[in-house]
């Protein structure tokens, strides 16, 4: 048994389960898993605060990060691609979340509940048509798995993926690009690098920040139609205002009307997630 699996003992039962994607230990020892069909379960094991703080120290220590009371915070890479974030006191008691890459061969069947108003030839027609895409929703929602669906709808072009962690398919003519912070390389950098390798479409995985936010923005105008990303969003609406204010945490606010005027020309639709079904589709008029 490898190292980091004798570290994680307590959860390793679940690294590599199918439709596992997070593994959550608590401050009260409790182990939770969140699963993408069946949502989160408390599993009813428990793993000591002494092992949990030593899962911690044992990361922190392969990656020559600091976690202690003083940087009582880590975000950083496991095996596997793997991610964890965890924390120590005083912020909190020794607790992680693992998020474990789920690469997941979703149709947009998947996303469509009977009484939906919205159809397959729809979603399929936005994305063969090349219309600009915008996929809202909370954590867990489906984002990820609904942007492998719109992956699958497309032939025959190049496709530039940009992500923090392998979750997207990889199509026939492809190029992933990964966000490495611990290098100093940003998914602002890998966007602006993404427009020098002859792409059809550029896939995000997330935008997250301003600057991520911005050259997604810059990539559309520069004639990149039929791209698409993620957000963190509870609604269509509310998906557009995240967009704008993060690109204006970065900008001039002399700027905020031109910024509001390239979102709503250069994102054609925003489609809003929850529960892995799709609840609402705002296709963007002149003058949203």
């Amino acid at each position: 048994m490898s190292e980091f699996m004798t570290i994680f003992s307590p959860v390793s039962q679940y690294f590599g389960k199918p439709h596992i994607c997070e593994i959550m230990v608590n401050g009260d020892e409790t182990v939770h898993i969140s699963h993408i069909h069946d949502g989160l379960m408390n599993t009813g094991q428990k793993m000591h605060t002494e092992d949990i703080r030593a899962a911690i120290k044992w990361v922190a220590g392969k990656n020559d990060i600091n976690c202690n009371d003083k940087k009582p915070a880590l975000e950083c890479s496991l095996p596997n691609n793997y991610r964890l974030t965890a924390m120590l006191p005083p912020i909190s008691e020794p607790s992680f979340t693992i998020r474990i890459p789920l690469i997941e061969h979703a149709s947009f069947n998947d996303f469509i509940n009977k009484k939906s108003p919205y159809s397959i030839d729809m979603l399929q027609k936005l994305v063969q048509d090349k219309y600009t895409i915008l996929i809202a929703g909370a954590t867990a929602s489906g984002k990820t798995s609904f942007i492998n669906a719109c992956l699958n709808e497309i032939k025959h072009e190049r496709i530039i993926k940009i992500e923090d962690r392998l979750e997207l398919i990889h199509t026939e003519n492809c190029v992933s690009l990964l966000e490495r912070k611990d290098l100093g390389i940003t998914m602002a950098d890998l966007l602006k690098l993404s427009l020098s390798l002859r792409p059809d479409r550029i896939i995000v995985g997330e935008i997250r920040d301003g600057n991520a936010a911005w050259q997604f923005i810059n990539a559309i105008r520069k004639g990149h139609k039929g791209s698409f990303s993620t957000i963190h969003a509870g609604s269509c609406n509310e998906a557009l205002d995240n967009l704008f204010m993060m690109i204006q945490d970065k900008a001039n606010h002399s700027m905020d009307s031109t910024i509001q005027e390239w979102i709503c020309r250069l994102i054609d639709v925003v489609i809003c997630l929850d529960k892995r079904k799709i609840m609402d589709i705002k296709i963007l008029a002149k003058g949203d």
